[in-house]
Formats: structure tokens, C-alpha cells, sequence
């Protein structure tokens, strides 16, 4: 039978593991404990200011699953995201395709396609919101000026385009992200390949199916997730565009979660949502993995 040799770490293993004592620290403080803390107040019945709690177990959960306005945030969080990973994984893959195919343009485009997403979602929920204005709003002025005014209307007070409107914001917020991250992975695919697909004669849609896209494979994996968990816990723009109105029609679990816990203090109610949130999040992103390496 073979023994187990431990080795003692060499002093450079140890002074690495050191120095990574603080920011471990700081991940487990800032990250792991809140949601620790969240599942720890999912059990119980707790106003978020009174020094008492009282332990339900899983009463939140059970609560949760007969709450009409919890579906409705849940069905409206899962519309954004299957929307915000279509929209942007292609706008993002096509605009990086663009932008190499015609490299004047796409070192100008490139230089600024971060901008929206490195602004404040404040400023981007303040924006579009003038924008979106029934009376002095560009969009509406612009129907006007184009002999559409049929089509006017108070965008973010309909809840019939309410939704659809922060989801263009959203779009127009963070898809620069994923044109870098997809100009990088074009530029890391071996020219040679390029190369071959001009020689066979393929054109541009063969060659993004063919050669791209199975080479692409981890960067679609990588900007999913990115997407997923980002659309699970978008909260500011609903908050400053609509605050989850009009009629709730754009009510997502966050901005649920946060009415539930600091509005109506229910904040072991609002540690529930979060705990459906991270799980929900984390099987939709475990399940599109799974299924990435089972076509492999």
C-alpha cells in the first residue's frame, strides 16, 4: 500500500499564501458572509428592526410559493434575462465581427463601446428616462418629427411597453462588454483558420458557424454567466425608471426582495427571495454548462 507523503510548503508557497490572507478576507467579509447572513434570515420572521426573531424554518419558502406578486417578479426577472442573453450575446459577437472586418471603423467603435457600460446605471437610468419622457422626450419628439405620432406614447407608463423599454436600456447599458470580450476571442482564433475559410470559399455566416462559434465556445460560456448573474440582480434601473411599476409590470425579485425587507420589513421574507435568486441563478448557469460540455 502506497503511504501519503506531505510535504511542508517552501517559504515562497508560504509568503504566496500570505499575501493572500487579505484578500481572501475581504472576499469571505464581503461576499460569502452576506450570503451566509441571508440564508441564516431566510428562516426566520424578522421586521429587520426589532431585536426579536422568530424561527419559521422554511415558512418564508412555503409563503413564497402561493405569492402571486413573487411569480410575477420571477416571471419578469427570467423575460429580462432570456432577453439580455439573446440581444447581447449576438449584438456583442456580431458589432466585434464588424468591427474586424473593418478595422478604421472598429478602432473607433472599440475605444467606446465600454462607455456605457463604465457609466454610473444612475446616470443610465436618469438618461433614458429623459428620453423615454411623453412631453419633452427625444423618443417621442423624434416620432413627431418622422410623422409617427400615432406611436407616442408615456413609454415607462404603459405597462404594456414599460418592460420592453428598460430592456432596451439595459441592452444599450451592457453590451459593450461582451464586444470586447468577443473582439478579444476573434483575435485569439489562429489566422490560418481565416485563411482556410477564404480559400474554401466560405462566406461570412458559414464561417461564423463553422470556425467561429466552436472556437468561441468558453468566451459564450463566460459572457452567459456574465449576463445571467447580472440580469438575476439588476435592480438600479427598474428602481430610478419605474420602481417596478407601472401596475408591477416590471417588478424583478430584486426589486421585490427590496420592497419586502426595507418597505414592508419583512426582511427574513426578502432573505427567502434572495435565496431563490442565487439558487435559480446558479442552476440556470450550472445547466448551461452541463449542456455546453455534453454537445463537446
Amino acid at each position: 500500500m502506497q503511504r501519503l507523503v506531505f510535504r511542508r510548503p517552501t517559504r515562497t508557497a508560504r509568503t504566496i499564501y500570505l499575501m493572500l490572507v487579505p484578500a481572501v478576507l475581504l472576499y469571505f467579509v464581503f461576499k460569502i458572509y452576506p450570503v451566509l447572513q441571508g440564508l441564516y434570515l431566510s428562516l426566520f420572521r424578522w421586521s429587520g428592526l426589532s431585536p426579536q426573531k422568530e424561527f419559521l424554518g422554511i415558512g418564508n419558502f412555503v409563503e413564497l410559493s402561493s405569492d402571486p406578486q413573487f411569480y410575477l417578479a420571477l416571471e419578469n426577472t427570467l423575460t429580462i434575462t432570456g432577453l439580455c442573453v439573446v440581444f447581447q450575446l449576438l449584438l456583442g459577437l456580431g458589432l466585434a465581427w464588424i468591427s474586424l472586418k473593418h478595422r478604421l471603423v472598429g478602432r473607433v467603435f472599440r475605444s467606446t463601446a465600454l462607455v456605457p457600460y463604465l457609466t454610473s446605471l444612475v446616470v443610465v437610468g436618469t438618461i433614458w428616462t429623459w428620453i423615454y419622457d411623453p412631453s419633452i422626450g427625444v423618443l417621442n419628439n423624434l416620432l413627431g418629427f418622422m410623422n409617427l405620432a400615432s406611436l407616442k406614447q408615456a413609454w415607462l407608463g404603459n405597462p404594456a411597453t414599460a418592460l420592453f423599454s428598460i430592456l432596451v436600456a439595459m441592452n444599450w447599458q451592457g453590451f459593450g462588454l461582451y464586444v470586447i470580450l468577443f473582439v478579444v476571442g476573434l483575435q485569439a482564433i489562429p489566422s490560418y483558420l481565416y485563411d482556410s475559410a477564404k480559400v474554401d470559399g466560405l462566406s461570412d455566416s458559414r464561417t461564423i458557424r463553422h470556425i467561429v462559434l466552436p472556437m468561441l465556445k468558453e468566451t459564450i460560456v463566460v459572457g452567459f454567466i456574465l449576463i445571467v448573474t447580472a440580469s438575476f440582480k439588476t435592480f438600479e434601473l427598474i428602481y430610478i425608471m419605474t420602481g417596478g411599476g407601472p401596475a408591477y409590470s416590471t417588478e424583478v425579485l430584486a426589486s421585490y426582495l427590496y420592497r419586502s425587507a426595507f418597505q414592508m420589513l419583512k426582511a427574513g421574507y426578502g432573505g427567502a427571495i434572495g435565496v431563490v435568486m442565487l439558487i435559480m441563478a446558479l442552476l440556470i448557469t450550472f445547466l448551461y454548462i452541463r449542456t455546453i460540455g455534453a454537445k463537446e
